[in-house]
């Protein structure tokens, strides 16, 4: 299995003129690998509130459109096994 990890630097003498936000970045590049290769995101967001964080509706729908198409979405509710080690961490240690 193949990990793929993305930097991204822009730097030329128009760099400071170049107005493409990182959601932008971040659409072409998964709207690139769609249907090429498998891609895995998590998060705690559910996708209505992805909004929240795009603040464009128009571009966070279509993100989501383009990587809903033809996938699995692996909806896991439950308690947080980091919280539930934490509580068992400070109950030993008390």
């Amino acid at each position: 299995m193949s990990k793929i990890f993305v930097n991204i630097l822009i730097s030329s003498p128009f760099s400071s003129k170049v107005k493409i936000s990182l959601y932008e970045l971040l659409f072409t590049f998964l709207s690139l690998r769609a249907e090429r290769k498998s891609t895995i995101i998590t998060t705690n967001l559910s996708f209505d509130r992805w909004n929240e964080i795009f603040n464009d509706a128009v571009l966070t729908a279509a993100l989501i459109d383009r990587m809903t198409h033809k996938s699995y979405v692996i909806n896991m509710n439950g308690d947080s096994y980091r919280i539930k080690e934490t509580r068992e961490w400070l109950e030993n240690t008390n």
